[in-house]
């Protein structure tokens, strides 16, 4: 598209910030999140960075508008500009990968140029007529580049030799075709600016043009194919993302991008999304295939002006800042979401020591936990157990877990529990005095039997995936200097079995269990009087039948 529309600013440090939703949120899911960093060393002032691609050998690839040079940049950041074999005032404009493990890019002076790997160029111009503006570049499915001719009208192809073959037949006048990407159909796919229509031109250079459900001076600029089969581009003027099929059929989306974004740069994500630059917005866009918009700008330099965009090597988006002299990188994180509550025991009573299962999560995340009366948090109690006192008697204890991942916290509350007092010590009869008998001889003291936590004590199989209904083991083991007198193992709070003396040395067996969803509770008391509770709730399935 026309250099018109395009300024300059210098370039600043390395920034980076987390970038928080700031139009509409994606529905019942977690919320996604930018990390965007920004690199500017390496980039001389003024380069103009426009587009942006990933090339073969793990790095990215940019064009300099104004600096007339070819820049790469690593994952990690490292910058090297490229000019030798540039031609002056060849202002480099789209590029991409090509068929042969080089990059290819268009020069608006009315070339094409390649430059490998190690950053040799050479610029191929035979065959392109005078005038013809090169602007956007892509690798076609027949091994060659195809390229548009923004100022030429027509749509131009070259071999990896450099041998140009134009094609206008079938391009409206005053089209003005600016970006161009290879399709899901075998065939190219290219914007026209100027004729507001999206052309399709088959390898041999058959080429059919689509204006049905474009609004009037939309002015499409970049496209893309979707992970959707579809293909997807941007209304520079529209403030629109558009959608069209292989068969020709165009849907548009505004819900989301705010008056004069100037959407530009589109490519598919690494999350089956695509994003998207709004150039005069400064943020940048996701849009599902189902056409939910969300938008971001935190951590983007105010004016940066972004404008092309691609997916990375690395798995993160990339994108070229026009007038911040930058490069951005984009990381794509969703929080964690919690798709089971934690869960505590239902019933315990003063001095029981409780667990708190974090339940299950999306996002790996990690865990804290903070245990709460009535609502309020206990001072100290942080753990993933916590010794009930009198003064949780009669109040609502529950437990609070918060999940953590890069992405960000979320927080989910167990159910609730309501602790009993202890039971009341029997009165003992008096009894008469026996005579006096001489003193035995004093027996060494018992070593005190140790503190312990429930999950030092009971094994509950994991809750990750559903449980046998003929057989559920629950295993018991007793550190040194502990000794288990009794478990008592409750269902849904109604008591299966009591388990004593040896019997404890081997798995408890509970079988018959209940179809559907159910809450294991186990009361272990030790020899010393220790009472240890711990819960999980499971779901059951059907034993597979032997054949």
């Amino acid at each position: 598209m026309s250099t018109a529309k395009r300024t300059r600013k210098p370039a600043i440090a390395v920034l980076v910030a987390l970038c928080l939703v700031l139009l509409a949120p994606a529905a019942a899911q977690a919320a996604p999140t930018l990390l965007i960093t920004e690199f500017s060393a390496g980039i001389s002032a003024p380069a103009g960075p426009l587009e942006i691609t990933a090339g073969p050998d793990g790095n990215l690839w940019f064009t300099e508008q104004h600096g007339n040079r070819i820049g790469r940049i690593t994952p990690a950041g490292v910058i090297t500009e490229f000019s030798t074999g540039i031609s002056a005032g060849a202002v480099p404009h789209g590029i991409a990968a090509g068929p042969d493990g080089n990059l290819w890019f268009a020069e608006q002076i009315g070339s094409i140029g390649r430059v490998t790997p190690a950053g040799v160029v050479t610029e191929f111009s035979t065959g392109i007529s005078a005038g013809a503006g090169p602007d956007g570049i892509t690798a076609g499915p027949d091994g060659n580049l195809w390229f548009t001719e923004f100022g030429g009208n027509r749509i131009g192809r070259i071999t990896p030799v450099g041998v140009v073959t134009e094609f206008s037949a079938g391009i409206s006048p005053g089209a003005g075709p600016d970006d161009i990407t290879a399709g899901p159909d075998g065939n190219l796919w290219f914007t026209e600016f100027g004729g507001n229509r999206i052309g399709r031109i088959t390898p041999a250079g058959a080429v059919t043009e689509f204006s049905a459900g474009i609004s009037p001076g939309a002015a499409p600029v970049d496209i893309t194919a979707g992970p959707d089969g579809n293909l997807w581009f941007t209304e520079f003027d529209g403030d629109r993302i558009g959608r069209i099929t292989p068969a020709g059929v165009v849907t548009e989306f505004s819900a989301g991008i705010s008056p004069g974004a100037r959407p530009h740069g589109i490519a598919a994500g690494p999350d089956g999304n695509l994003w998207f630059a709004e150039q005069i917005g400064n943020r940048i866009g996701r849009i599902t295939p189902a056409g939910v918009i969300t938008g971001f700008s935190a951590g983007i330099t105010a004016g940066a002006r972004p404008v092309g965009i691609t997916a990375g090597p690395d798995g993160n988006l990339w994108f070229a800042e026009f007038d911040g002299n930058r490069i951005g990188r984009a990381q794509i994180g969703e929080t964690p979401e919690n798709t089971a509550l934690p869960t505590i025991p239902s019933t315990a009573i003063d001095g029981d020591t409780v667990a708190c299962d974090p339940g299950t999560w999306t996002g790996s995340p990690s865990f804290a936990f903070a245990w709460l009366r009535n609502g309020t948090p206990i001072p100290g109690a942080t753990g993933p157990s916590y010794t009930l006192t009198p003064a949780d008697v009669g109040q609502t204890i529950t437990c609070r877990v918060t999940a953590t991942n890069g992405a960000g916290s979320t927080q989910a509350i167990s159910n609730t529990l309501v602790p009993g007092p202890k039971p009341a010590a029997p009165a003992t009869p008096a009894t008469p005095a026996a005579p006096a008998k001489p003193a035995a001889p004093a027996k060494p003291a018992a070593p005190a039997e140790p503190k312990v936590t429930p999950a030092q004590v009971i094994v509950l199989p994991p809750a990750r995936q559903c449980v046998s209904r003929r057989s559920f083991r629950i295993r018991l083991r007793a550190p040194k200097g502990i000794k288990i007198r009794s478990a008592t193992v409750k269902v849904n709070g109604k008591r299966v079995d009591v388990v004593r003396g040896k019997r404890l040395k081997a798995p408890v067996d509970l079988r018959g269990l209940p179809k559907g969803r159910f809450t294991v509770e186990i009361t272990v008391v030790t020899a010393a009087g220790q009472k240890l509770v711990s819960a999980r709730r499971y779901r059951t399935c059907e034993p597979k039948r032997r054949k």
